[in-house]
């Protein structure tokens, strides 16, 4: 029944200092998006505070806000480092380029900080942005707006930036992606603005590891249609990627031993020649 789970959620929530949606799932036997719906009646009775993966009691509401970015950076940190490694070759000397401000996109930033291309690059995410900035070689514009987690630029008072800048490429990550929905976000502040920054956008490359395939979150922000290629790990199942690739997406699984000598193989190519082209993946 309903209302039992609602007891043994708050239950485990008074033990712990935050509960997950995958482990509540497991423990009281039902779907996880049973659980998100469960969550969102609680949050809105006031009992707890949705967060991503889960919730938090009221009180660490605020105190979670400020750890979220770090704590998702740490999620799925081996998928994310080879989907950033895979988006590298993507990237051209001389291009213009999105990042947006998750997680995934700060792994691919760390990446492209240590090479020597001559790139420009918008981003919303001020972690992005820091450390894009010890490389001289980049050019980098950070989009203005309100201040959200510490990390994310939400909203859309720096639009005007957007209008002057032409972007080649755009690197964005999701809460979730689906056939009907698209790519959606939590927040609708950072979905409404990363609708806005991918409207010119030529290419668009969403970066996805395999937990975040066949969710929907709150905000849809962009369309699969347009869309130039996910990229995901190399845990998505064949079912997640038989479910995107039949509206037409381009999918691109990466290897599970896309492996950190790959990396130095590309930041040292890279380095030796700042003209040479992306490396086109096989």
């Amino acid at each position: 029944m309903k209302s039992e789970r609602h007891e043994r959620i708050l239950e485990e929530l008074s033990r712990k200092s935050k509960v997950h949606v995958s482990r509540l799932a497991a423990d009281l036997g039902v779907s996880e998006p049973t659980i998100r719906n469960d969550l969102e009646i609680l949050a809105q009775s006031g009992l707890l505070t949705r967060v991503h993966g889960g919730a938090v009691p009221v009180s660490h509401a605020s105190l979670d806000n400020k750890t979220d970015f770090l704590v998702r950076s740490r999620e799925q940190l081996e998928e994310k480092l080879a989907i950033a490694r895979w988006a590298l070759r993507l990237v051209k000397d001389h291009d213009s380029i999105l990042l947006d401000a998750s997680s995934t996109c700060y792994e691919l930033a760390k990446l492209l900080a240590h090479t020597n291309l001559n790139l420009t690059v918008t981003t919303n995410g001020l972690r992005t942005a820091s450390v894009l900035s010890a490389n001289p070689k980049l050019r980098i514009y950070v989009v203005g707006g309100a201040l959200r987690n510490n990390n994310a630029i939400t909203g859309l008072l720096g639009s005007g930036l957007l209008h002057k800048i032409h972007l080649h490429k755009a690197f964005v990550s999701v809460r979730g992606i689906d056939v009907s929905h698209g790519l959606t976000d939590f927040s609708f502040e950072e979905g409404e603005l990363k609708a806005f920054m991918l409207a010119k956008v030529r290419e668009i490359y969403a970066l996805v590891d395999h937990t975040k395939l066949g969710n929907v979150s709150v905000v849809s922000f962009c369309d699969l249609s347009r869309v130039t290629s996910v990229i995901t790990d190399g845990f998505a199942s064949a079912e997640q990627i038989k479910m995107l690739r039949s509206s037409g997406a381009q999918v691109v699984q990466v290897p599970r031993d896309n492996s950190p000598l790959v990396e130095q193989q590309l930041i040292g190519r890279y380095q030796r020649d700042s003209t040479v082209d992306a490396l086109e993946p096989e």
